[in-house]
Parts: C-alpha cells; structure tokens; sequence
C-alpha cells in the first residue's frame, strides 16, 4: 500500500501564489498619494546609476546630451520620459 500524497495540486498552488499576489499587491501600492514625482524621480536615479556603472572608464569621461538619455530610458506611461524628470534625476546625481 502506497503512503498518501502529501501534494497540492496544481490548481491549489496556483490559487495559494494568485492569493499571495493580492495580499502583497493591497499592502504594498505603486505609488504615494501626493509623492508622484519623488517615486518617478528614485526610478531614474537609479536607472541612470545602474547604467552608468556599467559604462566602461572611456566613455564615463565624455559628454552626454539629453537627447541619449530619453532615447536610452522608456517613460512611465510613453514610450520616452519626460526630459524634466531626466534632468531632475541627473541634478540630483550631481551631473551638470
């Protein structure tokens, strides 16, 4: 005689992650009310920090221009960012 299958089943495994989702998702929001732009703002500044620390020394010396930073990073809710937030987030870097 065979012992009982101590498993879920998929279906069961499924519902539990989907469960899970929910709870984090209702605990945890997207954004702050009122706090839109620091939130957009920490994005930027740390995508524009990831990449540049991979950017090898020679390039790190030259000059960059907006136009390859929103060609480089995708918007929020458009294809391109805003430059503003770019140039916010580039400010706050300590880029000039």
């Amino acid at each position: 005689m065979q012992p009982p299958q101590m498993r879920t089943s998929l279906k069961q495994q499924v519902d539990q992650l989907i469960a899970r989702a929910n709870q984090q998702a209702a605990v945890t929001p997207l954004m702050q009310p009122g706090s839109t732009n620091s939130c957009m703002n920490l994005d930027y500044k740390q995508l524009i920090q990831q990449w540049f620390d991979k950017e090898p020394p020679t390039l790190r010396n030259r000059k960059y221009s907006m136009t390859e930073f929103i060609m480089r990073f995708a918007g929020r809710f458009r294809p391109k960012p805003a430059a503003r937030l770019i140039a916010d987030a580039l400010r706050e870097l300590g880029w000039t």
